[in-house]
């Protein structure tokens, strides 16, 4: 499980408990990754009142096969996400690499931070992934933002 913040046009990774079977992402404390291509990066992003941060540069590093490669085609995920309240990634960041990812909210409510599950696809399905690690990733983050005083 992984815990980000947005820093500009990139997720900045706060906890990692590494999983040991994940070897697509080599993802440590205090590393950066695009926003526009991981689950936790784009649930922020979702959440966030100001996308001027995202540019055509943002899209042009570390993306795998299935990344949306402009903020036009990202804009509807957003807005579903936002709805939805939870974002994944579908080899988005890197070819195999499969995330699911929720929000962390402070006592106001505001989105102050996003946790993900990331595995490997040959191992997840996209459905199996959403039916097993959501709920995980969604009651682990309620947990989190209950803590930080969030009352749902």
């Amino acid at each position: 499980m992984n815990l980000a913040v947005l820093a500009g046009d990139r997720v900045l990774y706060l906890v990692r408990l590494r999983n040991g079977d994940l070897v697509t992402a080599n993802i440590q404390v205090g590393s950066t990754l695009p926003a526009v291509h991981t689950s936790i990066g784009k649930l922020l992003l979702a959440y966030s009142q100001d996308l001027s941060v995202v540019s055509e540069t943002s899209f042009k590093v570390n993306h795998g096969p299935n990344a949306k490669l402009s903020l036009d085609e990202l804009r509807d995920e957003l807005t579903k996400i936002r709805n939805d309240g939870w974002a994944m990634q579908d080899e988005e960041l890197a070819y195999g690499l499969r995330s699911v990812a929720a929000p962390v909210r402070d006592a106001d409510g505001s989105v102050v931070a996003g946790a993900n599950l990331a595995v490997q696809s040959r191992d997840w399905s996209s459905r199996r992934k959403v039916r097993e690690l959501r709920p995980l990733v969604t009651d682990a983050c309620a947990d989190i933002s209950a803590i930080l005083g969030f009352v749902a």
